[in-house]
């Protein structure tokens, strides 16, 4: 299992990993995980409810990392990350 940390040492090589995070508090992007993780050089698309992850899980945009907030509203993050494994 690969570490953030050890995703953004590699970041170096080229390729930008693909970071879905699900957080219904994170309206403002750089004061969160979404906006550190942005400024280190990682492609991050941010979800503010299940319904939207896993949307955006099945479209083309496929993420490498997953971050769910368990506390979610409407669907718990553990369905979330259930229906996007399925």
């Amino acid at each position: 299992m690969q570490t953030l940390a050890g995703m953004a040492e590699k970041q170096t090589s080229g390729r930008s990993y693909r970071v879905l995070v699900v957080a219904a508090q994170c309206a403002a992007d750089d004061v969160c995980l979404a906006g550190w993780l942005k400024r280190r050089g990682f492609e991050v698309i941010t979800a503010i409810d299940g319904q939207e992850a896993t949307q955006i899980a099945d479209s083309s945009w496929q993420p490498d990392v997953v971050l769910v907030d368990l506390t979610l509203p409407n669907v718990d993050g553990v369905s979330v990350c259930e229906r996007i494994r399925a």
